[in-house]
């Protein structure tokens, strides 16, 4: 138990934070769908691949930040509570802009 109490106040505190932050920020996903817009350069075929993949996009980015951070906190010796805090922030920001991409597409106001 004592390992679960640093893990949920410095990783679930700052996810949840930056979730509702971004939420009251972009509620209808139309900032958020406005940077992710088709590139000039890139098929429409790959670009609709792309959006509907984004639960698999999201949930890669995820492991990838864990597993950069998982390395950079052995790397740099960084403190335990700072390796749940970043984390935790980076992964509340990707899920966040996942939440506002299928906010936009459902169009819920």
């Amino acid at each position: 138990m004592e390992l679960v109490k640093p893990a949920l106040l410095y990783f679930l505190l700052p996810f949840v934070l930056v979730t509702l932050l971004y939420h009251i920020v972009d509620k209808s996903g139309e900032r958020t769908a406005k940077l992710f817009k088709k590139p000039v350069k890139m098929s429409q075929k790959v670009y609709d691949t792309l959006i509907k993949q984004r639960l698999s996009i999201q949930f890669l980015l995820t492991l990838v930040v864990v597993l950069v951070m998982m390395v950079l906190a052995v790397k740099l010796r960084m403190r335990v509570w700072l390796f749940y805090l970043i984390s935790g922030v980076l992964i509340g920001l990707i899920n966040s802009i996942g939440l506002a991409l299928s906010r936009n597409q459902s169009g819920e106001k």
